[in-house]
């Protein structure tokens, strides 16, 4: 609804919501012309666009069970990853690194650097160890992190997440999934 008021248009209260995917509730805004009812739009874009590409990662770990017995089949290689594959697992564990320090910003500057050399310790193990030996390895530095209570476990949930899902293919589960964000 638009008025006048003593020569300025004012928009009334605008509320944004962001379906399904935040946890923020409704934001509302009031704007006093265009260009910032324009400017608020596009963030409300922003967010929009933001939820609809980011994968259900909770949906995505329900795979992690059989990759995990994926990798102990007799049947599976515990042949060396390819130059690409260890690319593509670094590419990974560094997206899932970034996404953790964004998503929680109370971690602390020693909780950082745990998961900095845990990380650095999975990559580098992808150039030496066979995959079911690495996939073994992953697991047993993640789950340290939590063992020795020096991350809390939705930090690192969330990690092995973003991990399964994204070199789950490497393993025969899935399909190769999109590369999100910067």
């Amino acid at each position: 609804m638009v008025t006048t008021d003593g020569g300025v248009v004012k928009i009334f209260s605008v509320w944004f919501h962001v379906p399904d995917g935040l946890a923020d509730p409704p934001r509302s805004a009031e704007c006093t012309g265009w260009s910032e009812l324009r400017a608020q739009f596009g963030s409300w874009a922003d967010e929009i666009r933001e939820v609809s590409e980011t994968p259900d990662l909770w949906a995505e770990l329900k795979h992690a069970p059989k990759i995990l017995t994926a990798v102990q089949q007799r049947e599976i290689s515990n042949a060396l990853f390819t130059p690409a594959e260890q690319a593509e697992i670094s590419a990974r564990l560094d997206h899932a690194n970034d996404a953790v320090r964004r998503e929680n910003p109370d971690l602390t500057g020693e909780q950082l650097a745990a998961i900095q050399q845990t990380m650095d310790e999975i990559k580098e193990a992808s150039t030496r160890v066979g995959r079911k030996d690495w996939a073994m390895l992953a697991n047993g530095a993640l789950l340290g992190l939590i063992v020795n209570d020096v991350v809390p476990a939705h930090v690192v949930q969330s990690l092995f997440s973003m991990l399964i899902t994204g070199i789950g293919h490497l393993f025969g589960i899935g399909g190769r999934p999109p590369v999100i964000g910067p």
